[in-house]
């Protein structure tokens, strides 16, 4: 049997409720989606739910994780196929984001918005909001790194606000080209910093 005539993957019940709950955490917000509806939408009882997911929160963590790395992966995926260039990857970073503001399916950062919803510092959701955070922080400034920028924090901090600015703005204003207008500063900042 060739690799052509395989039978698709049946997602399992576990994928099915991680997929499931992806979506809607991500759509509607966590406080909003009840473990019913996951079940409910994900085809599988709810004993089979908390078999792999013993507390909501395990759920939002194990989402958030998910989240986390496509998220990273998307992003880096999409500068290398939109810029060659060290200095045009920065930049690129920009034009990624509007690819995903001009998407059917953004509804702004599943990480602030989820730290938007957990109002205590101390909760897990704030920590791996935090890891995802760092990660970008961390990607973003190799890029800095290879674009022989002089001061690699400082610029690194600065793209990394512009980037969070607007996701922000694209979510509560409706504005599907505020990565542009934030690619035009990341530019003359760019300029300045070369």
């Amino acid at each position: 049997m060739s690799q052509q005539d395989a039978v698709p993957h049946e997602p399992t019940p576990y994928e099915r409720i991680l997929e499931t709950a992806s979506t809607l955490f991500y759509e509607e917000g966590i406080h909003a989606t009840g473990i019913d509806r996951i079940v409910k939408e994900s085809r599988v009882a709810k004993m089979s739910l908390y078999k792999y997911f013993p507390s909501k929160d395990h759920l939002v963590l194990t989402y958030l994780r998910q989240r986390d790395m496509r998220w990273r992966a998307w992003l880096e995926e999409a500068v290398n196929r939109l810029a060659a260039t060290p200095p045009a990857r920065i930049l690129a970073l920009f034009g990624a984001l509007d690819e995903w503001f001009h998407s059917s399916d953004f509804h702004g950062c599943g990480f602030i918005n989820a730290a938007a919803e957990y109002n205590g510092e101390e909760h897990a959701v704030h920590a791996i909001v935090n890891e995802h955070k760092r990660l970008v922080h961390d990607y973003v400034k190799r890029l800095v790194q290879a674009a022989d920028i002089i001061e690699v924090e400082r610029f690194t901090t600065q793209i990394c606000l512009l980037m969070d600015g607007a996701i922000v703005t694209a979510l509560t204003q409706k504005d599907v080209d505020a990565a542009s207008a934030a690619r035009q500063i990341a530019g003359m900042l760019l300029m300045q910093a070369r």
